[in-house]
């Protein structure tokens, strides 16, 4: 049971190449909290990009390639700490893929090369369980508006089904366009981008 969601860290590292620097899974994650949950991580990142970037240059100048190449949680606890508070969930997992964790409402990956400017992207890995999650393209970045509204319908489109409905779901809008909108300073991820972080 569950609305299982995971969240993906990536960065490249001094070797040019991507990596996952953390993943976790939350049981009930969806709708809107995923990007809630993103643009809490983007602006921790933010207020704190001088104690990660620290961080990530005391990891990387002791590291070798290969200590890279396995990079999984605990080597940067600090970001550990950051990722698991923005998405409420305490279960760091060693996934190295998306498609690897039990799950059927999408991933959220956030990039870390640039601590300052992090992108995201929300992925359709199967198959999305909200209402219009049908529509949903797979395996493709989805932006922060396409991937939400799998769950929660724009109100003209709505209004068609069933307007007895739409005072609540004005209210619900609201919600929706604000979630929307903490991610608007963020760019996105493209297929090239998720193409090299997992070839």
């Amino acid at each position: 049971m569950g609305q299982r969601h995971q969240a993906f860290l990536i960065r490249r590292f001094r070797t040019g190449k991507v990596y996952t620097v953390a993943s976790l899974h939350h049981q009930w994650l969806y709708g809107r909290g995923p990007l809630t949950a993103t643009a809490a991580f983007c602006r921790s990142l933010a207020a704190s990009s001088t104690e990660v970037t620290a961080a990530l240059l005391a990891f990387e100048a002791t590291a070798s390639p290969k200590d890279i190449e396995e990079f999984s949680a605990g080597k940067v606890p600090f970001i550990d700490l950051l990722f698991t508070t923005a998405f409420g969930s305490m279960s760091l997992k060693e996934l190295q893929d998306p498609h690897d964790g039990d799950n059927n409402d999408g991933v959220s990956i956030i990039d870390i090369s640039d601590i300052r400017n992090p992108r995201y992207c929300f992925v359709n890995i199967h198959h999305i369980e909200g209402c219009m999650g049908d529509a949903v393209p797979v395996n493709l970045p989805l932006s922060a508006e396409m991937y939400v509204r799998a769950y929660y319908p724009q109100l003209d489109l709505l209004a068609q089904f069933n307007s007895s409905k739409l005072k609540n779901n004005t209210i619900v809008e609201e919600y929706v366009l604000k979630a929307i909108e903490g991610l608007a300073p963020y760019k996105m991820l493209t297929l090239d981008d998720l193409e090299e972080a997992w070839p």
